[in-house]
């Protein structure tokens, strides 16, 4: 982890859960004015920090596209990758997971 996390910076355009109590819905999807304001402010604050150039979006679909949206995109980056979802990969393409593997590797530089 130390290497890794010396290479990596992971972010969540919104690192919180949405729910009502009874099921969890995607930022992307709420639609809600406030939860769009709160990821602007994260993106915000990501841009304040240092980059190394490369954006690793973690999904291809409606998450990669709403934050291609936001304001400020690329957000200073030079280059932005975006890798199918874990959960995706796991669920629909499991037979082929050293090939994202591979997406995740190369898009990382590991």
């Amino acid at each position: 982890p130390t290497q890794f996390y010396e290479r990596v910076f992971a972010w969540a355009a919104l690192p919180v859960a949405i729910t009502d109590g009874s099921s969890y819905a995607n930022y992307y999807e709420v639609g809600d004015e406030a939860v769009v304001e709160l990821v602007i402010e994260n993106v915000k604050w990501m841009m304040s920090l240092p980059n190394v150039g490369r954006l690793v979006i973690v999904g291809t679909g409606k998450n990669k596209e709403f934050i291609e949206h936001l304001p400020g995109y690329p957000f200073g980056y030079n280059e932005v990758i975006a890798v199918p979802h874990p959960r995706w990969i796991m669920q629909y393409n499991r037979k082929n997971i050293e090939k994202y593997i591979d997406q995740y590797r190369k898009a990382i530089q590991l």
